[in-house]
């Protein structure tokens, strides 16, 4: 419930954050949408390739992991700086390129972070399903779908209010956006204590004749 609720909110944040911070309009974001969209697609196939090749709760918590770096990646941008410690000043570096939108590296990095954060946030949908069948009792498969289903929409309002609550006390859009850390954070930590998941070659082994 919560990592899912902080996937949620940087999918719904993650535009009015790169609208604020990096001052980008209708064009830019246009675009900054379709590629993200198209490249979503590639999550489907590395949620399969991490699933099958750690296991699908290991899986989900590494996407996590890249979900969380990609925030604090987030963090450190702006039109000036690079991941917090370069300096950018666009009138002392030419253009990457002559065309109407994301001609400055920091732009550009900016989109290279968003298309790990949308690749690594549909890899971890498709995750958690998978792992919500290595988990469920095969006659209760109805009842925990059902629940995993509402813990998506009866808590979708958490990520929403923290993103508010620490725009207003930080007085920043990045102060707000870092408060889905804690969202990721709680859920990464709450896997660990989850049983179950891995490989099915990784399973404890008998003795052929115990």
């Amino acid at each position: 419930m919560f990592y899912v609720d902080g996937m949620t909110a940087i999918l719904i944040y993650a535009g009015v954050y790169a609208t604020g911070v990096m001052g980008w309009r209708a064009l830019e974001m246009l675009f900054f949408g379709i590629i993200l969209s198209v490249l979503a697609v590639l999550g489907g196939f590395v949620g399969r390739w991490l699933d099958a090749g750690l296991g699908p709760k290991r899986a989900v918590q590494v996407e996590i992991g890249m979900s969380l770096i990609g925030i604090i990646a987030f963090l450190g941008m702006s039109p000036h700086k690079i991941l917090y410690f370069w300096n950018f000043d666009p009138a002392m570096h030419a253009a990457l390129w002559q065309g109407p939108f994301f001609r400055t590296w920091p732009e550009w990095i900016f989109l290279l972070i968003g298309f790990s954060n949308a690749v690594f946030i549909t890899a971890h949908y498709a995750s958690s399903r998978t792992l919500l069948t290595r988990l469920t009792p095969p006659d209760q498969t109805g009842a925990f779908f059902g629940v995993y289903a509402l813990s998506g929409t009866a808590t979708v309002w958490l990520g929403s209010f923290l993103v508010n609550l620490g725009t207003k006390i930080f007085k920043t859009q990045q102060g707000g956006f870092a408060t889905i850390i804690l969202l990721l954070a709680t859920g990464f930590v709450g896997l660990l204590f989850v049983r179950g998941g891995e490989r099915p070659d990784d399973g404890p082994r008998t003795h052929p004749g115990g």
